[in-house]
């Protein structure tokens, strides 16, 4: 019986993160400013987020936040250069991961278009 528990939970951490990645995600592609934010977790369920605004522990290690406010579960969101990130901590069950914002989909993809386009500009006038 145990081992199922253990599934079951991992599955439910893990189902976790990526709903928060796909909220992210969706965040994004709406166009919403989006800054770094971590959700803790309580055993109950209760939910604290912290942001870099003036959160003087918004940027701890998760386990340390684990330990100092007693939740259950951390996630934290972070954005860079076009790429949301996931990192996630339960107990010592870690999980990390990473999307890409649909701007930064569309620069990569147009990126050698542009290239080309400003190519054949040039040679056009010289």
């Amino acid at each position: 019986m145990r081992c199922g528990s253990d599934k079951s939970s991992v599955t439910r951490f893990s189902e976790r993160a990526l709903q928060i990645l796909e909220a992210a995600e969706a965040a994004a592609a709406s166009g919403a400013p989006c800054s770094d934010v971590t959700i803790l977790v309580s055993t109950g369920g209760a939910i604290h987020m912290l942001t870099g605004d003036g959160a003087r522990d918004a940027d701890w290690p998760l386990d340390r936040l684990l330990a100092y406010h007693g939740a259950a579960s951390a996630f934290r969101v972070t954005w860079n250069h076009g790429r949301i990130q996931v990192e996630a901590r339960e107990g010592q069950r870690t999980c990390r991961l990473e999307g890409t914002t649909p701007q930064s989909v569309a620069r990569a993809l147009l990126r050698p278009l542009v290239g080309n386009f400003l190519e054949g500009s040039i040679r056009s006038v010289v």
